[in-house]
Formats: structure tokens, C-alpha cells, sequence
């Protein structure tokens, strides 16, 4: 009866090394599944972080056009002999900037703005 003692004993300490071993793997396996979406997420974090960046930068670099290809439009109506230039609502913004700027003068009439060119008599 001793010896059935004894792979009782063995086959309970068996039972219970296995039984610890699966603990940890399943712990470790969820650590790691853990640790992969928090990779995850912060790689797609980084990747909206760019596209967003990106579009600020592209943002940017067509109003920087639109502004450029509005003041090329206003210096040919000046060189054209205009003296004035009644600005559209949708160009208010960048002729506005122009006059921040000091590139031009302007003056409100009738709720419109007009531009003129810089020290006008």
C-alpha cells in the first residue's frame, strides 16, 4: 500500500506542476495578446497621427496656392490700369491677409471690400 502511496503522490504533484505550468502559459499568452494590440493600436495611432499631418500639409500647401494665384489676379488688375478692386466673399480671407500683410490698402464701402494699391494718392 506504500507504493500506492507514493504514485499518488506522483501523479497528484504531476496533476499540479501541469496544472501550474498551464496557468502561467495561458498568462503569458494573454500578456502577449495584450502587448500585440497595444502595438496595434499605437501603430494606428502613428499612422492617423501621419494622414493627419499629412492633410494639414496638403491643406496648407493649396491655400498657400490659392493666396499666391489671388495675388497674381489682383497685381494684373492693377497692372491693367484698374484702380481698384472689389474683393469676392470668398476671397475676404486671403485679401485680408494681403492687407495684414501691408501688400495693399483697403477700404469698406457698402459692406464690401474693395483693395487699392499700397500708398494710393
Amino acid at each position: 500500500m506504500e507504493w500506492l502511496a507514493g504514485a499518488v503522490a506522483t501523479v497528484a504533484a504531476a496533476v499540479l506542476v501541469y496544472a501550474l505550468e498551464r496557468r502561467a502559459r495561458r498568462r503569458a499568452e494573454k500578456r502577449a495578446e495584450r502587448s500585440d494590440r497595444r502595438e496595434q493600436r499605437r501603430e494606428k495611432r502613428e499612422r492617423e497621427r501621419f494622414e493627419r499631418e499629412t492633410a494639414e500639409e496638403e491643406a496648407k500647401a493649396d491655400e498657400e496656392d490659392d493666396y499666391s494665384e489671388f495675388l497674381a489676379e489682383v497685381e494684373d488688375h492693377f497692372e491693367f490700369g484698374g484702380r481698384s478692386l472689389e474683393v469676392e466673399p470668398e476671397d475676404r480671407a486671403r485679401a485680408l491677409r494681403a492687407v495684414d500683410e501691408g501688400l495693399f490698402d483697403d477700404e469698406w464701402r457698402r459692406g464690401k471690400l474693395f483693395l487699392y494699391r499700397r500708398g494710393r494718392p
